[in-house]
């Protein structure tokens, strides 16, 4: 995903939980953080939980959220994940989503 308003989507290898979500950027930010939002399959209601890059981050750096709800999913759904928009600069952030069962 880069930087500025952007989202992306990944497809469930598994069913089970989503017990977190990792980042890594390439590049600084700032500007403001960048809060990323998660949903699952298109649902109601997004994760409630975002992971947040934080202004003033620099190349290498990780970040990561551990879901609370709304973070079940079956093999082959979707999972989406999109930028608030608010940081500035065109950053690659690349995500690991990890899931248990």
């Amino acid at each position: 995903m880069e930087e500025s308003s952007s989202d992306c989507v990944l497809l469930a290898p598994k069913a089970g939980t989503i017990s977190k979500i990792s980042s890594i950027i390439n590049g600084s930010i700032s500007g403001g953080d960048a809060v990323i939002t998660v949903n699952v399959n298109g649902g109601e209601s997004d994760i409630p939980e975002t992971l947040t890059i934080t202004n003033s981050s620099t190349a290498g750096t990780i970040h990561s959220c551990t879901p609370g709800s709304n973070n079940t999913v079956t093999a082959g759904q979707y999972i989406s994940l999109t930028t608030d928009g608010v940081s500035t600069g065109t950053v690659r952030a690349e995500f690991t989503i990890e899931i248990t069962h």
